[in-house]
């Protein structure tokens, strides 16, 4: 087992790099000069500009060096913990990722206990159902699920729940005014985690529905039946723990769209993490910053996959002989 898992983790590495040089290059080859949003954020820098000032800007932070050498410096630096330091905050790029983290993982944890738990429900419900007008509804609202755009459906979620029956707050992950509690915070958190787990949900529900009809067809399962086993026996043992390895699989490829879907829903719902971070850093043209949620979204997606690989190999022992 350990050795399997080594064997992911040393696959990581090349992985890593790779991602890191399409990161760096993309943000520096992207138009427009990180300078121009500390020259422009207002009339009076903008007119007391200077060539030299401009000069000296790009040697204090790096930008008049060949983008291969600015990339060597940027991973020497980051070997040592430093991402770049923000040109519009003026502070360490680590720390302000950092500060918003918590924020993100809460919200997509969230989205992600939701997604797994509901769909799986539905799933198994509509493929012991086949057929029903149960099934038939919760195979609607699944395609419903896939088809509406996040974005667009966190809008109307806003404009029902906050604004014609305010049920939900509109924005933020805790009140203003008042003490921070855990309900406040939950009740913060539920609409901006069910609109983010909405297309989870549903591909989730799809599939789960799709591997559990497979399995209750198999033979296994009809002999289990024959030999006078409960029906809970026979979904919970032997139907449902062999429909969790594709279960698993879709659970994981919906993790990097759980990250991507944050940056959008953290901005509808201005949820202080990571997201709403970066559409603000590209704004503000602020790439250091870019780079840095960028890498650490990379990794959360990676370590996220490196743990579907372990909970394959628990499932199916199969999978980690044959590697």
């Amino acid at each position: 087992m350990w050795a399997y898992i080594v064997q992911r983790i040393v696959i990581m590495v090349p992985l890593v790099v790779g991602i890191t040089i399409i990161n760096f290059a993309f943000f520096n080859l992207a138009p427009g000069d990180p300078l121009d949003r500390i020259y422009f954020s207002n009339i009076e820098t903008a007119t007391s500009e200077t060539p030299g000032q401009r000069a000296r800007l790009r040697k204090l932070y790096g930008l008049d060096k060949p983008m291969p050498v600015r990339y060597l410096i940027w991973i020497r630096e980051l070997a040592q913990g430093n991402l770049g330091r923000s040109m519009v905050y003026t502070r360490p790029v680590l720390e302000l990722v950092v500060e918003r983290l918590p924020a993100t993982l809460e919200l997509t944890v969230s989205a992600l206990l939701i997604s797994t738990t509901v769909g799986v429900i539905f799933g198994v419900v509509s493929a012991l159902r086949q057929y029903s007008m149960l099934d038939y509804v919760l195979t609607a609202g699944a395609l419903f699920g896939i088809s509406i755009p996040t974005f667009f459906f966190g809008l109307i979620m806003l404009y029902v729940f906050a604004f014609v029956w305010p049920i939900f707050p509109a924005f933020g992950m805790a009140s203003v005014l008042g003490e921070f509690s855990i309900l406040d915070n939950l009740h913060h958190l539920a609409l901006p985690a069910l609109v983010l787990s909405l297309d989870g949900t549903a591909g989730i529900s799809r599939y789960t529905r799709t591997a559990m009809l497979e399995v209750l067809s198999a033979d296994y399962v009809r002999t289990a039946r024959a030999k006078g086993l409960s029906d809970r026996l026979v979904i919970g043992r032997h139907a449902f723990r062999n429909a969790l390895l594709p279960l698993l699989t879709i659970t994981t490829l919906h993790l990097p769209g759980l990250f991507g879907g944050v940056f959008v829903i953290e901005t509808v719902f201005s949820w202080p993490g990571m997201g709403q971070f970066g559409i603000d850093s590209v704004r503000n043209l602020d790439y250091q910053v870019l780079m840095g949620v960028t890498l650490f979204a990379t990794i959360l997606v990676i370590l996220a996959n490196l743990l579907a690989d372990i909970l394959y190999a628990v499932v199916d022992p199969r999978i980690r002989v044959t590697d």
